[in-house]
């Protein structure tokens, strides 16, 4: 929401987690988490944060180094969970739709494709906003 409901025509990803808590680019209260939640797999308030340089915050993961439980079998949106050694591999990353829609059919440089974007898994284009997990890079 934070990246849709960007003010202006501008989209903008948040530069730090707080930015979440309370938009400051509005006059008014705009907050897109209560709190910064706790890693439920490490109990810890930090998290790994997958980072575009220039763009921002473009999704998070655990810091957790333990081996998931689950390793196969995945939905669609998460396939590429598959086979992960770790719980850190798995990145929870936000793709606009816009991106996502560029995506799913072949195109030709233009000004709106020319900011540097997330990719998203070699086999998967998620629902528009949605999150996409994406590889461990």
């Amino acid at each position: 929401m934070y990246y849709d409901l960007s003010p202006g025509g501008l989209k903008q990803y948040p530069k730090k987690l707080e930015e979440l808590l309370r938009d400051n680019r509005y006059p008014g209260v705009q907050r897109y988490l209560r709190k910064l939640y706790v890693d439920p797999l490490t109990a810890k308030k930090e998290w790994g944060l997958v980072e575009t340089p220039g763009i921002g915050i473009t999704g998070v993961y655990s810091l957790s180094d333990v081996s998931p439980i689950k390793s196969a079998n995945f939905p669609e949106l998460y396939k590429s969970f598959g086979g992960a050694k770790k719980y850190s591999d798995w990145k929870f990353v936000y793709v606009p739709a816009r991106v996502t829609n560029q995506a799913a059919k072949p195109q030709t440089p233009t000004a709106q494709s020319a900011m540097p974007q997330q990719a998203t898994p070699q086999s998967t284009v998620p629902q528009a906003g949605a999150p996409t997990a994406l590889p461990a890079r």
